[in-house]
């Protein structure tokens, strides 16, 4: 089965520039907003390889969005993540 192009809205993600972190993983925020981009969060769809739309997604620095892609590690209370 194909996917259908994924929505990107260069005005979206250009709104996250110099705002705060919404995700604030405790212990991993670094609570710059010079580093906050816009995070894409998993979704119908998303998949490997494949960024979730532009709709599901949320502002956080650059520590958070690591935790959140998996490039750290994070002990995550069952249904944290989710």
């Amino acid at each position: 089965m194909r996917k259908s192009p994924a929505f990107r809205n260069r005005a979206l993600r250009d709104s996250a520039r110099g705002r705060c972190c919404t995700l604030l993983v405790p212990g991993i925020c670094n609570g710059n907003p010079e580093t906050t981009v816009l995070c894409h969060l998993p979704s119908s769809t998303h998949g490997m390889g494949y960024k979730s739309d532009d709709y599901f997604a949320v502002f956080g620095c650059s520590s958070c969005h690591d935790v959140i892609d998996g490039r750290i590690p994070y002990d995550w209370q069952p249904g944290e993540l989710e």
